[in-house]
């Protein structure tokens, strides 16, 4: 089996393919999906920012440092990066080919360890998760 993976990712889904060669078509290893990164803000969180007094007096809305929507695509970031390194260490991935959209690479790059940067021989920023696999072999062939 090919040790080469193309894993095209957004915020909401991501799907991995096993790359044998240039000229053959790709197998469509598996697909995870992310739900709270469709879901409207008000869905993820009932509850309203907390509010504290400052100092003249007013009352104003904490606001967290990331969204309850943001998190999850986070969250969904560290999970594709953690599989990735938990495929290196099982010795199943030797080259990995990336696309997504620019914050979302952005945020998956952060998530990987260094060892399994370094397995990542090119990337794109683009989203291309909606298409075809024939369409996604010919970004990266």
């Amino acid at each position: 089996m090919s040790k080469t993976r193309i894993i095209v990712a957004e915020g909401s889904r991501a799907r991995t393919f096993s790359l044998v060669s240039k000229h053959e078509p790709l197998a469509e290893q598996e697909v995870l999906l992310n739900p709270s990164a469709k879901v409207h803000e008000s869905e993820l969180t009932s509850d309203l920012p907390g509010r504290t007094v400052g100092v003249e007096g007013g009352k104003h809305a904490l606001e967290p440092g990331m969204s309850p929507k943001e998190a999850a695509v986070d969250a969904f970031a560290k999970q594709i990066a953690d599989k990735i390194d938990h495929a290196r260490c099982a010795g199943e991935l030797d080259e990995v080919l990336l696309a997504s959209a620019p914050k979302f690479l952005g945020l998956l790059r952060g998530h990987l360890t260094e060892q399994s940067a370094r397995l990542i021989s090119k990337s794109l920023d683009k989203n291309l998760v909606g298409l075809d696999a024939a369409e996604i072999r010919d970004h990266f062939c």
